[in-house]
This record gives C-alpha cells, structure tokens and sequence, in this order.
C-alpha cells in the first residue's frame, strides 16, 4: 500500500505496518550508524522493535573497545546476528565515485563523500 510521509512516520512510531521498505544515509563513516542506529534496543530510531540482549551487548562492547581491529570484530559480529534474523534484507549500498583531473590538486573527499574545498588550487 501506498501511504503519505506523515502517516508513514506515525506508523512507524506506532509498529503499524507488518514490513517497510526504508533508506538510511550514515550520519557519520561508521557501522554504528547503522547498528545502533536502527536496531538497538533503547534506540530511537529501532521502528522494527528488535530487542536482542546479546546484539546489544556486542554494541556496547564494540563502543567501548579501543582497539579498531577488536571494535570492528564486534560490529561484524553484531552484524551477522542481526542478519541471521531475517529482520532485515539489505537491498542496496549506495556507491559513488569522484572524478577529479590531475591539475586538481588539495581536494579532500571525506568518507562520506563530502568534498572540502577549502585547499583547492589549479595547477601542472
């Protein structure tokens, strides 16, 4: 069924709808984003209910790990957790590209690919 934006948020809110089709762009370059994002129990933004003690422990144990190899073990472990579920069937991962000539020189493109001006210049 087709439903309006308004009445597409307040279903949400109030776990309405039996499935949803939804896109989600990062906040910031990094699983959490995601992971937390979405399905954490005490999330916000967790429109599926999921409620998953383990999950939300590997959540917590990844944002506290220092370790970047430990931390991003946790995320994919939560991860694969998360997609054993069958809650959930990732459709799609946006990709883009930047084309930039080789007189460009200073260009930043962030992870998110957000491009920083700020050093540009135009040169051999």
């Amino acid at each position: 069924i087709e439903v309006e934006w308004d009445d597409f948020g307040e279903g949400l809110s109030g776990g309405d709808f039996p499935a949803i089709e939804l896109t989600w762009g990062a906040d910031y370059p990094g699983p959490e984003s995601f992971l937390w994002s979405l399905f954490a129990a005490d999330s916000p933004d967790n429109a599926t209910r999921f409620a998953d003690p383990v999950y939300d422990d590997l959540l917590d144990r990844a944002a506290a790990a220092l370790d970047p190899e430990q931390r991003a073990a946790f995320y994919e472990e939560a991860h694969r957790r998360l997609l054993a579920t069958d809650l959930v069937l990732p459709l799609y991962h946006d990709v883009s590209s930047t084309l930039v000539a080789p007189s460009v020189h200073g260009l930043v493109v962030t992870p998110l690919g957000l491009l920083s001006l700020d050093d540009v210049w135009i040169g051999d």
